[in-house]
This record gives structure tokens, C-alpha cells and sequence, in this order.
């Protein structure tokens, strides 16, 4: 959630004064960044004004909130950018001569101000805000609307000889165990996320975390070596391709329609493409997309069809006799399932339909 890191861990402990100046901190960045005066000048003023208008802060002291830094304390301030150490209140009854100042500093406002255009909230949301106990329902409101709403989440227990070895979801927010680890790109937009799941689990890149793996657990530490592509990797034909069979393949029940969202307002290239309903569940439909998908990174990765071919099966380019294999549980579940090996055929039929289309990688 991009909130305040001080107030998500108030929330978490349950600790009301801390969840104040939580809330405090996020509200009072929104205030300065919306005050007209410079406040570097005037920042005592832009305090006062603020706890007028949100009455729930007024027991804090302003320089709870790090805006000063490492400056030294003063008994008599020079203009109006330093701030007490304090509550306004308590200055009214003894006076500003016996109250501890210290002056602003500049890059610690800067800092402050950052982080204060990235949260995902606006004044106006937080106008009936008034007394403790409104500004504690608030701080899980806002907690709820800046929490993510689905999440990408991989299969923490595998292993090498399984039908597939990385096996990696998007999910409604929903609480997991560390069976599913989640991955957290907080900067990826939800197309690329898209891209990211299809990355994961093409058969190409499956081929190479059977390589790593060496027991039953897919540790973050063998996740980080995998030759995920980059976000740069794609341009806008790349989504559109691989962005739609992806959201296809997992936009298929309403608690989903979070992420349809995200994209239908991402202002990608498949923005428009998003149903409104989620997509039916069909088994050729969902094979059919993901052998697209394993050919396309194939292609991606720089591979020929014979490379190709041999991360299928090596049998099939080298004969029967070749010691070495690869999908062998995916095979002979197909050959007993369909009398034949499906995914190759499917695979392949997907490549030479990129190749005869000249889509280009």
C-alpha cells in the first residue's frame, strides 16, 4: 500500500497515538502541497492552519512529523519557518519563549513532499475528518483503497520432474501462506504484470528452472536467477499479443475483475480489448493460448525451432535411443490422456504460425 510507513505499522500493532500521527503525516503532505505561501517561510502558519481544519492533530507536536532534521534547538525563532516541539495549544497558554524551535529543513521538506504526491489520497477525502476516533476510521479506509486488490503469487513447492516446474498466478487479494510467495513490482503497470505471469510460465524459462532446482522448494533465491525479460523488452505490439492471452488465461472468475480494471485504465494497448464479463473456461481454448504464449517467448529468447523442439522433447531430435529428457510427466500425461503429445504439436503449430505472420520480436 503506498501509504506512510509509520502509520501502515500503527495499524498493524494497533496503536491509536501512532495511527494519529500517521494520519497526520499523510494529510499535512497533501496540506503543503496544496498551500499557496512558500513554506520554507511560512510553515508554522501552514501547521496552524492545518490542525484548525483537521482538529485531531492538534495534540501533536509538529516536529514529531521529521521535518527538521538534525537542526539545533532555539528558544527564540526568527521567522515563521521554524516549528515547536510543542503542541499549538500548549504555546497559547506559556508562551512562545519557553518552548524548544527548530527551523525547517529544506530536504527533509523535499523528501516529505515526494512522498506526499504519491499517496492515493486527496483532501477532499478527508474533509469530515475531526476528532480522534473519525481520523482511526479513516487511517483503515485509506488502507483499504491504497491495498492492492489482486496479487502475483508462484507455487512455492515443486520440483523438476513435475508436469511444470514454475507455476505462477495472478490472485484476488486473499491471504497466503508461504507455499505461494507473492511478487511485489510496485512500479510495473498491470499490462506488464500480464507479460511478467506469461514470462513465468513459458515452457522456455520452465526448461531453465529445472536446471537450478535441486529439491522441492522454488526459493526466492533460485527466482531471482531466472532470465525474466525485462519491461523494456516489449513494445506496444509485444502486449498487445501477449498481455491479452495472458488476461484471457486468468480473467476467468468476478473476483479477477480487479485486475480487468486496472487494465481497461491503464491506457495500454489492450485496454479496449477487456470484456466486460470474464472469460469462459475452455480447456482447448486455454491450450491453445498458452502454446501460443511458449512459442512467442521461445522466439522472444532468440531460440531456433529445433531448440525449441528439444525443450519439448529431445527424443524428437535426437531419436529415441537419446538418454536425456525433458516434460517427460507432461508427455505421457497427453499421450495417455489425447494419444498424443499436445503440447508439442500445439507449440510448434504456434511457431510456424509466427514465423508465416513475420511477427517480430
Amino acid at each position: 500500500a503506498v501509504l506512510p510507513k509509520g502509520l501502515l505499522d500503527a495499524l498493524r500493532d494497533h496503536n491509536t497515538d501512532l495511527i494519529t500521527l500517521g494520519m497526520a503525516h499523510l494529510l499535512f503532505g497533501k496540506w503543503l502541497l496544496a498551500w499557496q505561501a512558500p513554506v520554507d517561510e511560512y510553515m508554522y502558519d501552514c501547521w496552524c492552519a492545518f490542525i484548525e481544519r483537521f482538529p485531531f492533530a492538534e495534540k501533536l507536536a509538529p516536529t514529531q512529523l521529521g521535518l527538521c532534521g538534525n537542526n539545533p534547538a532555539c528558544f527564540s525563532p526568527l521567522n515563521g519557518s521554524c516549528l515547536p516541539a510543542e503542541p499549538v495549544s500548549k504555546i497559547k497558554r506559556s508562551g512562545r519563549e519557553l518552548t524548544a524551535w527548530y527551523a525547517v529543513d529544506i530536504r527533509s521538506v523535499s523528501t516529505f513532499l515526494e512522498k506526499a504526491e504519491k499517496y492515493p489520497v486527496t483532501l477532499e477525502k478527508a474533509l469530515s475528518i475531526q476528532d480522534e476516533r473519525e481520523a482511526l476510521a479513516s487511517a483503515e479506509q485509506f488502507l483499504e483503497m491504497a491495498a492492492p486488490k489482486w496479487h502475483l503469487a508462484f507455487r512455492g513447492l515443486t520440483n523438476a520432474t513435475n508436469e511444470r516446474t514454475v507455476i505462477s498466478s495472478i490472485l484476488p487479494t486473499a491471504g497466503v501462506g508461504n507455499s505461494a510467495p507473492l511478487l511485489l513490482c510496485a512500479k510495473l503497470h498491470p499490462e506488464l504484470y500480464l507479460c511478467l505471469v506469461g514470462n513465468l510460465n513459458s515452457i522456455v524459462l520452465d526448461f531453465v528452472a529445472r536446471q537450478k532446482i535441486g529439491g522441492t522448494n522454488l526459493n526466492f533465491f533460485i527466482v531471482e536467477q531466472f532470465p525474466v525479460l525485462p519491461p523494456s523488452h516489449y513494445n506496444a505490439t509485444d502486449i498487445t499479443y501477449v498481455a491479452s492471452r495472458v488476461l484471457e488465461l486468468v480473467y476467468t472468475a468476478n473476483d479477477m475483475e480487479p485486475l480487468a480494471n486496472a487494465v481497461r485504465s491503464s491506457k495500454s494497448s489492450i485496454e479496449k480489448v477487456v470484456p466486460e464479463a470474464p472469460y469462459r473456461w475452455d480447456d482447448a481454448r486455454r491450450a491453445i493460448l498458452r502454446a501460443e504464449l511458449d512459442a512467442w517467448y521461445a522466439r522472444a529468447y532468440g531460440l531456433t525451432r529445433d531448440e525449441l523442439r528439444y525443450i519439448l522433447d529431445p527424443t524428437d531430435v535426437y531419436g529415441p535411443d537419446f538418454p536425456s529428457e525433458t516434460f517427460r510427466v507432461l508427455k505421457e500425461k497427453e499421450l495417455k490422456q489425447f494419444g498424443e503429445y499436445r503440447t508439442r504439436r500445439l507449440v510448434l503449430d504456434a511457431w510456424d504460425g509466427l514465423e508465416r505472420n513475420s511477427i517480430k520480436k
